[in-house]
């Protein structure tokens, strides 16, 4: 892939000829892209690309070599014209698909850090049930698998090249679909044992937080809190303990509808979130509900679970100060990215916020370019009016 975008990088005139091939097989006039090195997700993208111009790329490269009889024009032609070039395209397409979607979903900033555990021992099982025995699959737990245990191997043409290739496997002759299916197989057993190495099952982090998941918490699991103030010593100077058991023993058994269910089967369509949300806002004459589980469920709810938050931060950053706006100073720069968290998280636009009087009349006072002091006062949205 990277020789093939090397070779449209370097001409425009390349470039505006292959836009000419790309209208015969009526295919949509895409560039040709290539994998970053530091975008693990990218390479999805460029695997799909090249699919999707596969059949412009040949004509392209075919009238290249006979213009022209470059080494590296022969080496790419020969490459996108082996029997066996299509096929695993389509098997990576497949795969990468798979380890895309995982990453993604941990890259967004919803409170996901209770549902890695099952997630990768669910990604670990597909990959394993393509090529391994169901038997074996099904009764061996994902840090355990041994992709290297030939003896619950399929045989090869058993194995599970993706739904492209059904039937784009037909057209190969024994020798090379035997070839593609180890090379497929040694894609599974690298990505099972990658995924085993990065991540630790044997952990007890991850089931403590569990107790986030709605049905665990109506069925009272786990029976005590004892576990999590014995992982986070941290809890115990910002809430009582005993107050988040008694609170935590309550909440499971209160009844359905003060969370404006219908029915215990409502909880089965909340997300953890959505769930704990609903808590969060239930109110009594002293205020929240269940404060001192808010604190212990908001402090679980902030763990990281990827350095996606932090990256994404930076980039925000790098935003708000620009070569142009150098010289701000610390506290305009966060003062700007709270701003805009704040608008972000609350989905309010510029025009509705509200300022509190005290704080427009200090702004008024103030001398041009002066920072101001930290103030208590926060803006509001319009619809906190």
């Amino acid at each position: 892939m990277k020789a093939i975008f090397a070779h449209f990088s370097r001409s425009s005139a390349q470039r505006r000829s292959f836009k000419e091939f790309q209208e015969f097989p009526q295919v949509e006039k895409h560039v040709i892209l290539s994998p970053g090195q530091t975008r693990c997700l990218s390479l999805h993208n460029c695997v799909k690309r090249l699919l999707g111009q596969l059949q412009p790329l040949i004509l392209y490269f075919t009238a290249e070599v006979t213009d022209d009889k470059s080494k590296s024009a022969i080496d790419i032609l020969t490459y996108l014209k082996h029997p066996q070039t299509e096929p695993f395209f389509n098997f990576l397409n497949y795969a990468l698909g798979c380890l895309t979607e995982f990453n993604t979903v941990f890259q967004s900033e919803s409170p996901l850090l209770h549902e890695l555990e099952e997630r990768v021992g669910a990604l670990i099982k597909d990959f394993a049930s393509n090529f391994m025995l169901l038997d074996y699959t099904r009764a061996t737990s994902p840090a355990k698998i041994d992709p290297w245990l030939a003896s619950k191997y399929q045989p090869l043409n058993k194995i599970y090249l993706g739904p492209d290739n059904v039937e784009g496997v037909k057209h190969l002759s024994p020798s090379d679909l035997e070839s593609c299916q180890k090379i497929c197989r040694s894609f599974y057993i690298k990505a099972i044992l990658q995924l085993q190495q990065r991540f630790d099952f044997s952990a007890d982090f991850y089931s403590i937080l569990q107790m986030l998941i709605p049905q665990n918490v109506r069925d009272r699991n786990p029976q005590t809190l004892a576990a999590v103030f014995a992982r986070f010593p941290a809890l115990h100077n910002s809430c009582d303990s005993s107050k988040a058991e008694t609170e935590w023993r309550s909440l499971s058994v209160m009844p359905i509808n003060e969370l404006g269910l219908q029915t215990e089967d409502d909880l089965k369509i909340l997300s953890a979130k959505a769930f704990w949300l609903l808590v969060f806002n239930l109110k009594c004459s002293t205020g929240c509900k269940f404060p001192n589980l808010s604190v212990v469920v908001s402090y679980l709810f902030s763990l990281p679970y990827s350095n996606a938050i932090a990256e994404r931060l930076f980039s925000f950053l790098k935003l708000t100060k620009t070569d142009h706006r150098g010289a701000l100073k610390e506290d305009t720069i966060l003062g700007l990215m709270r701003m805009k968290y704040f608008m972000k998280n609350t989905d309010t636009k510029s025009h509705s916020v509200q300022f509190p009087d005290e704080l427009v009349q200090r702004v008024l006072q103030v001398r041009a370019n002066k920072t101001l002091g930290d103030t208590t006062s926060q803006p509001t949205g319009a619809d906190e009016r």
